[in-house]
């Protein structure tokens, strides 16, 4: 182009979130393995279905502008592309405010099978919050103090509503608990995704301090290299943080729990232990935020070994089949695997892809073969160590 006819290229990325999606069922069966319906006339009628659900707000962010200048003919043109869209996502995925239904949905899914009373639900919401406002997460104004407990409780009518809660107990006798129905949590969970990537760092120190604890942990390069191979876990998850981005925010959340600027790792491995207890105190709440995600990688790893025993090949189909048997035999013994939600096959196509993308695995023409069982015990390993171990420490914290 001529150069008076150059301009700069600004993409302003947008943030649009609903309380309630009327399609949520719908993508919640597609996720479990179900055939995607085609659109017909029959379905437009449906439409007026939709007038029967409580929908609450839609929320929308704009966040800055990203600028390009105009590409130069030497110019990598993939390599740009790639940058540009992944600056794109990641501004989106910063500007995605928490809202009522998204909060309370990532509430009340961190309990596996249980109920719980509103009182410890509001409670969880603030401790959130206060982290939200110490690094700047943003949320709705309908979260604010003075309005959060009617604003949460309306998000709460919303599930009950539209019959994704169940309501247990008797108010006039003052106990009364809420717990998601079980076939709804995969529903619920696309509320919860919608925000889950701001709670990563936390997740990720718990994990840390838990293997510090256990002795696993003993020196700088190990913690770096933990944190590392766990933000790589995630590679298909998540728009990431750079390993230096995430060593940055790492150091500002710790230092935010211990009330004392760090500048190093090293200072973390010579803590007292009222120091890595005050750590676990302010974020315990979030060491539970990603676990359906590993026992999906774990579900995915070991269906891979026993699909590859006396086999050299596997399909999709066959594979999801065997995983959904492999899943609720872990689901019975209740020792690893306790989310419904981590079985998902969307959340298994991600992993294929992660252990694709790590050599473990090549697929071609839609079958998958086992091409390095060493390094995939390796993997079954460590998300059966990490899921174990938060297990044992329970560093949950109200």
């Amino acid at each position: 182009l001529p150069e008076d006819k150059k301009r700069k290229l600004l993409f302003l990325p947008v943030s649009i979130l609903h309380e309630f999606v009327p399609e949520q069922r719908a993508l919640a069966k597609e996720l479990q393995g179900g055939k995607k319906k085609k659109e017909s006339i029959t379905q437009l009628f449906k439409i007026f279905k939709i007038f029967s659900y409580q929908m609450g707000t839609v929320h929308l962010s704009v966040g800055e502008g990203v600028d390009y200048e105009v590409l130069e003919p030497q110019d990598d043109l993939k390599k740009l592309t790639q940058h540009l869209a992944f600056d794109c996502f990641r501004s989106v995925g910063s500007n995605m405010m928490i809202t009522p239904t998204s909060l309370l949905a990532m509430i009340m899914l961190d309990d596996p099978v249980g109920a719980m009373k509103w009182d410890e639900i509001v409670a969880r919401a603030k401790r959130i919050l206060r982290y939200c406002d110490t690094f700047n997460i943003p949320y709705t104004e309908s979260l604010k103090d003075e309005v959060l407990d009617d604003n949460l409780e309306h998000a709460l009518d919303i599930f009950i509503g539209n019959k994704k809660v169940n309501v247990i107990g008797a108010s006039h006798l003052g106990h009364v608990f809420y717990s998601i129905k079980r076939e709804c949590r995969l529903e619920l969970l696309y509320a919860k995704n919608t925000i889950l990537h701001h709670f990563l760092v936390p997740w990720l120190i718990n994990l840390g301090w838990i293997n510090l604890f256990n002795g696993t942990i003993q020196d700088k390069q190990q913690l770096d290299r933990f944190f590392f191979e766990e933000r790589n876990h995630l590679t298909f998850e998540f728009y990431l943080p750079t390993n230096r981005e995430l060593v940055k925010q790492n150091l500002a959340v710790v230092s935010h729990a211990v009330g004392r600027d760090l500048n190093d790792f090293t200072e973390c491995l010579n803590m007292p232990n009222k120091d890595l207890y005050a750590i676990i105190a302010k974020l315990g709440i979030f060491s539970r935020v990603c676990s359906y995600i590993v026992e999906g990688y774990y579900l995915t790893a070991i269906t891979i070994g026993t699909l590859t025993v006396g086999r050299e090949e596997f399909t999709l189909d066959t594979f999801f089949k065997k995983a959904s048997d492999i899943f609720e035999s872990e689901m019975d013994v209740g020792r690893l695997i306790r989310y419904q939600e981590s079985h998902c096959l969307d959340l298994y196509k991600r992993a294929l892809r992660f252990f694709e993308h790590n050599k473990v695995i090549e697929v071609s023409g839609g079958h998958y073969k086992l091409v390095d069982p060493r390094k995939l015990d390796q993997f079954i390993e460590r998300f059966s160590t990490n899921l174990s171990e938060q297990l044992t420490f329970n560093v949950r914290v109200l």
